[in-house]
């Protein structure tokens, strides 16, 4: 991703957006949230829109809405400090539930700005 300003252009890798998604599932605690493996996060871009999704596995008990609101919360702080001059949309998939076994699901929340 490129934002051009008046000091020249910045570049943002695709690395940095990957971080900010782990950090921000990070912070629903061990007990909430787990991401899966790389390659979980999609960053697709045009000269309008960031879209960012993700899948993430949820543990088995804990608050879907409570992990939800915090990763998103998170995420849209962060990425609204960036100014990015651009619409941004930010989707997090919630495609299992552990257990002992993975529960497929398919729950998304999202967030626009």
């Amino acid at each position: 991703m490129e934002k051009k300003n008046e000091l020249g252009t910045i570049k943002v890798a695709e690395y940095a957006f990957e971080k900010l998604v782990k950090d921000a599932v990070a912070m629903t605690g061990d007990k909430e949230t787990i991401a899966p493996g790389r390659n979980s996060i999609v960053i697709d871009e045009d000269d309008l829109e960031l879209k960012i999704e993700f899948n993430v596995i949820h543990r088995f008990g804990a608050s879907m809405y409570f992990a939800s609101q915090t990763v998103l919360s998170y995420l849209e702080e962060n990425l609204k400090r960036l100014k990015l001059g651009k619409a941004v949309k930010i989707t997090m998939r919630i495609v299992g539930i552990r257990t002992k076994k993975i529960t497929k699901q398919n729950i998304e929340y999202s967030v626009e700005f």
